[in-house]
């Protein structure tokens, strides 16, 4: 059976120290991520603005309209192509 990393911490780190120590660790690595999440600003109109010009300029090509994609997903389901025409047997 594997160990994984998270069980070999606990098992040279953790395990050895009393309950109490436990408890201590647990409540600062709560704080801790706590903080971290707080410390994270939501990103700004602009820097959505920015994200999605970004992905608009590595893009190739242009996006088909609704109405194609739909086309080829029923052409695909009707010439069983498609996951969902398994669906029907």
């Amino acid at each position: 059976m594997m160990v994984t990393a998270v069980e070999q911490l606990y098992q040279r780190h953790i395990q050895p120290i009393s309950a109490i120590q436990q408890l201590q660790l647990l409540a600062l690595i709560s704080q801790q991520l706590a903080m971290s999440q707080a410390a994270k600003p939501k990103p700004s109109r602009m820097d959505l603005k920015e994200f999605f010009q970004h992905c608009d300029s590595r893009e190739l090509g242009i996006e088909p309209e609704w109405q194609e994609h739909l086309a080829v997903i029923q052409q695909s389901k009707s010439t069983g192509q498609s996951w969902n025409s398994l669906e029907s047997l």
